[in-house]
């Protein structure tokens, strides 16, 4: 993540943090709303099969929450008319059937998402501790290398 998004709130100010690269951008932030809020957003991925209009669904990653998980997709389900016929309850089914693909789709894209987060945040953790306790992290690296000469 390169990218940095400075967006304000009401409790910490103007908070800059990085911006993934997935996400649409920040054109719905209220200032007036507290870090816990702030919210990365995919662009909307409308789900439809047979002719059906089965929901709306999106990547969002909350880094202030208070809440796991950190990523997650949250799906918005439309199933059309109220009162279907059996025909089309059996019409609306072959529909799922052929929108699964998307939501199949959007579950490979959140899994390398919630991956590449978990590695930054690894990598992050590695150099806070690093920092903080740099004897330790050096005993640690020098026992490591003594065990590879001993096997």
């Amino acid at each position: 993540m390169n990218r940095t998004v400075t967006l304000a709130t009401t409790d910490h100010g103007e908070i800059t943090l990085p911006e993934p690269p997935w996400c649409a951008g920040h054109s719905h932030h209220d200032p007036n709303s507290r870090r816990v809020d702030l919210l990365h957003a995919s662009p909307v991925t409308t789900l439809s099969g047979a002719g059906w209009q089965l929901g709306e669904a999106l990547l969002f990653h909350a880094p202030y929450a208070s809440l796991p998980p950190r990523g997650t997709v949250t799906l918005a389900f439309h199933t059309g008319p109220d009162g279907l016929t059996p025909a089309g309850l059996y019409d609306l089914a072959a529909a799922m059937e052929a929108g699964a693909g998307q939501l199949r789709a959007l579950g490979d894209q959140l899994a390398e998402v919630v991956a590449e987060h978990d590695q930054d945040e690894n990598e992050r953790v590695r150099r806070s501790v690093d920092r903080a306790f740099p004897n330790v992290t050096r005993f640690l690296a020098e026992d490591r290398d003594q065990e590879g000469e001993d096997q």
